[in-house]
């Protein structure tokens, strides 16, 4: 409890059996200072005698202390506060600050070694022999070679130095700043004692990652920068370490995994601890164990099975690179110890297999560097494009050949540094062509993301998502470059750039600006993440001028095809449509929080899905049956069930903002920004092949024309018989190489609106297609908006069926549309006194509803999906 005038001290009553070691606490306060509460013992409360372990009553005596009161919160209550979740981009600067700081927090424990026997030393090995063997005897095989490891490492883990531990460094006893997340203390010293530094570092990914009862340890993709982060600013303050303890400190990490995750609890007051048993607690545990010793994509460094000395293992010299990369300046220090009985071979003296071997792992802006420490190494480095290759693969993905991508030498991994800041900004078609090369060469890594069930995971695209996200001035630097950004920032009105000027310098002025906006927009489409608002405070949004694009009837004529194409009549992708239109629905799906959060990989989720072969079918969502010809012979991937949004203005609004009387507008000034508020539609998909035929002059000829048909029905509004219709359409690529996708809505029997798409990211890619609808008869007068679909699923499903396909909850949520939706009209002012008294009579308790119409709507709801659809619309 916290007490004082100003609240400025906590009063903590604790069993005698936690009590405060304050020999251990004292030190605490020596090493870390400030960081740890200073504690004073006011005796005790329920015991007279010092030796009676339970009062009469069956209690134990508490023992009471008054402690100064640190700063900050817990990182648990700073996690919860936050507008965005921990895997967010935008959370990376908290961690990097925490991480940062408990760098240095460890710093000091391993700067103030602490002097023990060497039967304190002894004793402790023992007592860590015995329990690794109860670990060894008890726990499932797939951990043993893990504790067998240790047990043959003890006296290796033992020469290292002996430090103060706390014991339990979890996120509710780390304080941290309200703002900025740097540590401001550490609590609950209780545990507390001296033992072999490293044994805490496994807390660390308690702050890095993140425990699914369904689908185990996951890491942040912020993981490989913060770790980076923490042992950059680890060696700064220890110096450099030998590889001979780097590889102890990870062998002590894994002995402190085992002891901590092995074993019930350790708390004084529990009773003795045991190996982990196949109950709750013991399955909880086990899976910590798994995703940190044996998951190959969460497992920590110094955990694969090491039966033969490391240093010979390519992957452990890769690993031992991660420890020792820490400088910013990125000096390049490379040591190989063969251990024999005899001699110690130079890193020059080995056989070119094994040199090729170690290189491979290097990080690639390393490999530039190496050519300069010696001749031999110069001589090995230069021109083999086998080690650029190895480099690439091993670092990140590729299913395609990367030789043009290796054949502009380093340049094209310099990536990050050019990321860093504006001072890159001319950097624009360098990363341009780096991101899409790396996306074009993405590949699966053979399961999907974490929050989807179709987006497939790559290292491609983890890499860059971490790139993009460490920064908002990255992604101003390169994402917000398109006119529709100049425009949020600009307060007076642009004109559009053009290039038909007849003063041939402002012509090429004009067409080099044009090119900057579209490869901004389009590495800010395959980002993925609408960019809504910008500026210092974000307070400045984009969503009225992507309005103003999207619905401008300029722009939507025969020479841009009605749909996201240049208005030159070339048939190139119009990336600033593109980008107009995610932005628009970007927000208005966003304004449907739940949906939004239904849908966050397609719409919350930096380049997750954005390259091509992206989708994966999710076996329980796409049941396996026998693919016809056609099927087979369709490389867009068409068959299946598709979501579709689509968003539309009220016609009123839409009539006066194009036609208004005496247009003032010419025709090189863009309308101004919109917000009026807009009506979204969601809709489910089922498509089917008709026909396949050989492409046209006006297509790509790398693959064919595709024909498809099928239905469509809206599911959130209540699956009535207005909202369904027949589709035909077909997909095809354009000259270009993007994968075009052309729609017919047909209601009744007859073609009502058309739609034109470009498939972000390309062939088979899970982001989907952005695009716009429009009237059939291409009428002048409108009316058009912006329209997305994304695959669900290969199977064709039954409407009977569509509730297996859904995501999880989204029928039963699907009612608190209207509920949740902002007034569409909430830019206008509003004065009517007596209409707001009116409201505040009917006012809804909403967080009731959320609560109770769930359960209640659960078996309307799916009555609603087993109603067969109308006989209308049967077409089997």
């Amino acid at each position: 409890m916290y007490a004082g005038a100003s609240l400025e001290h906590v009063v903590q009553c604790r069993p005698r059996s936690l009590a405060l070691k304050m020999d251990m606490y004292d030190l605490a306060r020596n090493i870390h200072g400030p960081l740890v509460p200073a504690a004073q013992s006011h005796g005790e409360l329920g015991g007279s005698d010092a030796n009676e372990e339970v009062q009469n009553d069956g209690r134990e005596p508490l023992v009471i202390y008054l402690m100064t009161r640190l700063p900050g919160i817990t990182q648990l209550d700073f996690a919860l506060s936050r507008d965005v979740s921990q895997d967010s981009p935008e959370f990376f600067p908290f961690r990097q600050n925490l991480f940062t700081d408990l760098a240095s927090f460890f710093a000091r424990s391993w700067l103030a070694p602490q002097p023990v026997s060497s039967e304190y030393r002894e004793n402790l090995k023992a007592e860590y022999g015995r329990d690794l063997n109860r670990l060894l005897n008890n726990l499932p095989d797939q951990f043993k070679p893990h504790v067998e490891t240790c047990l043959a490492s003890l006296d290796d883990i033992m020469s290292l130095p002996m430090v103060l531990s706390h014991g339990d460094l979890c996120v509710s006893n780390v304080l941290v700043d309200e703002a900025s997340c740097h540590l401001k203390g550490v609590v609950d010293w209780a545990g507390a004692t001296v033992r072999p530094f490293g044994l805490d570092l496994h807390f660390l990914q308690r702050f890095a990652g993140a425990m699914h009862l369904s689908n185990g340890w996951s890491r942040y993709p912020d993981y490989d920068a913060v770790e980076e982060t923490f042992w950059a600013a680890f060696t700064r303050q220890v110096g450099s370490l030998g590889d001979q303890t780097i590889r102890n400190i990870k062998r002590a990490r894994v002995l402190g995994v085992l002891l901590s995750h092995g074993f019930t609890s350790r708390l004084a007051n529990q009773p003795e601890p045991v190996v982990l048993k196949d109950d709750d607690y013991g399955r909880y545990q086990m899976m910590y164990l798994d995703g940190y010793l044996i998951n190959p994509a969460t497992r920590l460094d110094g955990t694969r099975h090491e039966a033969a000395p490391p240093t010979n293992s390519a992957a452990s010299v890769r690993d031992d690179a991660r420890f020792s990369r820490c400088s910013r300046r990125r000096t390049l220090t490379i040591t190989v110890e063969l251990e024999t009985t005899t001699t110690m071979t130079q890193l020059t003296g080995l056989p070119a297999e094994l040199l090729h071997q170690i290189f491979s792992w290097l990080d690639p802006r390393d490999l530039g560097a190496l050519p300069r420490v010696c001749q031999v190494l110069n001589n090995h480095v230069k021109g083999n494009w086998k080690l650029c290759q190895d480099v690439y693969l091993n670092h990140l993905t590729g299913s395609k050949p990367c030789t043009t991508f290796i054949g502009q030498g380093t340049k094209g991994l310099d990536l990050p540094e050019k990321c860093k800041d504006w001072s890159w900004e001319s950097e624009l078609p360098f990363v341009h062509k780096t991101v899409t090369d790396l996306l074009d060469r993405a590949s699966s890594r053979g399961y999907t993301n974490d929050n989807s069930n179709t987006h497939s995971a790559s290292r491609n695209a983890d890499f860059l998502r971490q790139l993009f996200g460490s920064s908002d001035s990255t992604r101003a630097a390169f994402l917000e470059r398109s006119f529709l950004f100049e425009r949020v920032r600009c307060e007076r009105p642009l004109a559009f750039p053009r290039s038909g000027n007849n003063d041939a310098g402002a012509a090429a002025a004009a067409a080099a600006a044009a090119e900057t906006h579209q490869r901004s927009a389009r590495l800010h489409c395959l980002y993925g993440a609408p960019i809504l608002n910008v500026g210092r405070l974000r307070s400045t949004r984009t969503y009225p001028f992507a309005c103003s694009t999207v619905y401008d009837m300029r722009g939507h004529t025969e020479r841009t095809g009605w749909g996201p194409f240049r208005d030159d009549g070339s048939g190139k992708v119009d990336w600033e449509k593109v980008e107009a239109v995610m932005v628009v629905l970007g927000y208005n799906i966003q304004s449907k929080r739940f949906v939004s959060k239904l849908f966050s990989d397609v719409w919350n989720t930096p380049f997750s899905g954005s390259w091509s072969q992206s989708f994966m079918q999710t076996p329980a969502l796409s049941p396996a049956h026998e693919p016809s010809s056609l099927e087979l012979s369709d490389p867009y991937g068409v068959t299946g069930t598709w979501y579709r949004v689509v968003c539309f203005l009220d016609y009123n609004d839409f009539f006066n903002y194009n036609f208004p009387m005496g247009d003032p507008f010419p025709e090189n000034l863009p309308r101004p920004g919109i917000s009026v508020g807009e009506a979204t539609r969601l809709i489910i998909l089922k498509l089917h092949i008709t026909r396949i035929e050989p492409p046209g002059p006006e297509d790509g000829q790398a693959l064919p024309v595709v024909h498809f048909a099928g239905d469509s029905r809206l599911l959130d509004d209540g699956w009535d018989a207005n909202g369904a219709s027949e589709l035909k359409g077909t997909v095809r690529l354009t000259k270009e190489g993007e994968v075009r996708w052309t729609s017919t809505s047909i209601y009744n029997g007859e073609e009502r609106w058309k739609s034109e798409g470009i498939q972000v990211g390309g062939v088979r890619s899970a982001r989907g297609v952005l695009g716009f609808w429009f009237d059939s008869e291409y009428d002048a007068h409108g009316p058009v908006g912006p329209t997305a679909i994304w695959k669900a699923s290969d199977s064709e499903a039954p409407y009977g069926k569509i509730a297996d396909i859904l995501p999880t909850g989204f029928l039963a949520y699907s009612a608190l549309v209207s509920v949740e939706d902002s007034d569409p009209e909430g830019e206008m002012d509003y004065t009517a006194d007596e209409e707001d008294e009116e409201e505040e009579e009917m006012e809804i308790d909403v967080d009731l509803l959320r609560g109770e119409l769930p359960a209640l709507l659960l078996d309307a709801n799916m009555e609603i999906l087993t109603a067969p659809p109308a006989e209308d619309d049967i077409n089997d």
